[in-house]
């Protein structure tokens, strides 16, 4: 007959085994001011990381190149490795990926806010969203942050064609 150890004796062995892998670990405590901390995100930029809304990844990138600007793309978990099913701006509020954007993303409104968030692009900026039509392409900008009481609505075209019927 084997020798039954008692729970307690089990748990006492195993914290003493883990204590033993960490006895030569060395830790390192930084205190940072709160406002300091947003720059610690530069470390995640690059990687697609959950954002804080149920099921949306984000990815906040650098400039490749002098024409490029911050970014963030988003995307549903099962569609980060999907370029066309995601959306992603530029800290300006353009369009970043124009060929790719996915214009029926689950959840726009949402993207938008995370967007927003993320590159400190304030609430009076209208993000860009893209539109295909047969006859030519137009960017219009999103009027979400518009007020409804006001009779007044802002759309700028982003194309010099003209439509003839």
């Amino acid at each position: 007959m084997k020798h039954i150890k008692s729970l307690k004796q089990f748990i006492k062995e195993r914290l003493k085994e883990k204590l033993k892998e960490y006895e030569n670990s060395i830790y390192i405590i930084v205190e940072i001011e709160k406002d300091e901390f947003d720059a610690l995100n530069i470390l995640y930029e690059g990687n697609w990381t959950p954002s804080n809304v149920k099921d949306i990844w984000q990815r906040v990138d650098t400039p490749k190149f002098d024409h490029e600007k911050r970014h963030i793309h988003l995307a549903h978990k099962k569609h980060i490795n999907t370029k066309s099913k995601q959306v992603a701006w530029n800290d300006d509020g353009k369009r970043h990926d124009k060929k790719t954007f996915d214009v029926n993303f689950k959840g726009m409104e949402t993207a938008k806010k995370i967007a927003r968030d993320v590159l400190k692009i304030p609430d009076d900026k209208i993000l860009e969203l893209y539109t295909e039509n047969d006859k030519m392409n137009l960017i219009l900008e999103s009027i979400e942050n518009m007020s409804f009481k006001s009779k007044i609505v802002i759309l700028e075209l982003k194309s010099n064609k003209l439509i003839k019927s």
